[in-house]
């Protein structure tokens, strides 16, 4: 993670609680915890941060180690714990009693190497490309080069150099059978003459021997190439087999094992299991060599299953078939067999069974798509006379024609008598209003009128019989049915 220095580690969180830590608290717990080679660095937020949106840079200037924080951080140190990032830890709470915590939309800038086709228009800064020497490799050369690996001290992490945590680059110590080993823990890959180990000083599977003083040789359990076992130790003079399959026995699993049988030394020999028939044998084994099972008396075939003609193996013996019923049927037999030898049929045709087998069954698909195709049909006629027994189409088309063409010719009149209506109802509206601006004033001349009291009884009849008048000639005229009428002519005018 080196190339990330300097880049920005972004994510979101979501804590729900009750109540919310204030500023002042939570700045003294990290948000951010990095651990990488033994050391601990935390993030802190210098402001508060509204959303819950946060972006630490990976820069020694915004982190604070966990051991002693008011020891400074270094690019170095930056540097040390980035080169083997084990940890990386965000608090997600803000609260005590915290219902919902939730971490997302989390990224993480990292350096790559730039592109001059197309020019990239982002530089990471602070990012050093070294030129390394043979056993080292990286961008820092903070790493082992090909064909070596990490070599560090005894209790690297107690010390305080931060050089013991990086180590120092030694070459894989793989006995010269390999190249190439695991850069952190020195373990040697793709061993060459077959050996294995961490550091190809051991056999491998499948060959004895001491790769220290002399060679590896394949183990013969008993063969080479027919091998029944995957393991075997060398002794002063020979090697024994170790882990022999199911069925093999001997020092090099050379033999069958009771219940099994075969010649497991011949090149493609091998142990099969005898299966002596539980009904027909004496026992379940078997000769080693021959797999020949131990027949009961009547009874023969390598696994003791095969009974005289005309005979069945049961759990007590074999059984007669030849009796009333089964034995005509086995004379039948006998009899078409006997007259199928007796004629030569290989210049005959063979019996055409699989076309014919392959014509019916084409047979039998086409008669039911046939069928299909005709209740479809049949299904489409009688859709079709329901439509014309209960919908006569033409003398409904010639209704609508109709009927449209009325409403094109009566159109424009209905919309001229609309805006007659319109215009009588704007004039109905303002005499209305007149007539409710007059009363109102009538009502307030009343009003002022009765707190005067030179007020006469003569100008209080007056005004009263003017009122009585303007409401009489109110409760007159039908709005009602005005404004219903304008209604009804605007809603002719959407239709047409």
């Amino acid at each position: 993670m080196t190339r990330s220095y300097n880049g920005i580690l972004k994510f979101s969180i979501e804590s729900r609680s009750s109540r919310r830590y204030p500023n002042p608290l939570l700045f003294k717990y990290p948000v951010v915890v990095l651990e990488g080679n033994a050391r601990s660095l935390v993030h802190s937020p210098f402001l508060p941060i509204s959303g819950g949106k946060y972006s630490v840079r990976f820069h020694e200037d915004q982190w604070t180690q966990y051991e002693n924080p008011e020891v400074r951080v270094t690019r170095s140190l930056m540097m040390l714990v980035l080169q083997n990032v084990q940890h990386i830890m965000i608090r997600a709470t803000e609260g005590a009693d915290v219902k919902i915590a939730r971490l997302k939309d989390v990224s993480m800038e990292i350096a790559v190497p730039l592109s001059s086709t197309p020019a990239s228009p982002y530089v990471a800064v602070g990012i050093e490309v070294c030129t390394c020497p043979e056993e080292y490799g990286g961008l820092s050369c903070q790493d082992p080069g090909k064909g070596y690996y990490r070599k560090r001290k005894l209790n690297f992490e107690n010390s305080t150099d931060l050089f013991d945590q990086i180590g120092i680059s030694e070459p894989c110590p793989c006995n010269g059978r390999s190249e190439t080993c695991d850069p952190e823990t020195g373990h040697c890959l793709n061993c060459r003459e077959n050996t294995a180990g961490a550091f190809c000083d051991l056999c491998a599977k499948g060959f004895y021997g001491d790769p220290k003083t002399g060679v590896c040789n394949p183990c013969e359990c008993p063969l080479v190439d027919n091998s029944f076992s995957d393991t075997c130790e060398g002794d002063i003079y020979d090697h024994n087999c170790t882990n022999c399959l199911p069925g093999y026995e001997g020092k090099h699993c050379e033999r069958c094992s009771l219940g099994y049988y075969g010649v497991p030394t011949m090149p493609g020999g091998s142990c099969l299991p005898c299966n002596c028939n539980p009904y027909g044998s004496l026992d379940r084994v078997c000769d080693r060599m021959t797999g020949q099972c131990y027949c009961r008396r009547g009874i023969g075939g390598r696994d003791c299953t095969m009974c005289s003609a005309r005979h069945i193996l049961t759990d007590v013996g074999c059984k007669s078939c030849d009796d009333e019923c089964i034995g005509p049927l086995l004379n039948d037999a006998e009899f078409l067999v006997e007259s199928y030898l007796k004629y030569n049929v290989s210049s005959f045709a063979p019996p055409p069974w699989v076309p014919l087998l392959t014509y019916d069954n084409q047979t039998i698909s086409l008669q039911k798509a046939i069928f299909n195709y005709f209740h479809v049909l049949e299904v489409g006629l009688n859709i079709s006379q329901n439509f014309e027994s209960e919908f006569d189409f033409e003398t409904l088309a010639d209704l609508m024609y109709l009927r449209g063409r009325d409403i094109n010719i009566r159109g424009p009149h209905q919309a001229f008598n609309a805006l007659e209506v319109k215009e009588d109802s704007e004039i109905l509206y303002k005499m209305l209003d007149k007539i409710w601006t007059q009363i109102s004033e009538s009502v307030q001349h009343l009003q002022e009128q009765g707190s005067n009291l030179n007020f006469s009884n003569a100008a209080v009849a007056e005004k009263i019989t003017f009122a009585e008048m303007v409401l009489e000639d109110m409760k007159k005229r039908d709005i009602d049915e005005i404004r219903q009428e304008v209604e009804r002519e605007m809603r002719c005018i959407c239709k047409v």
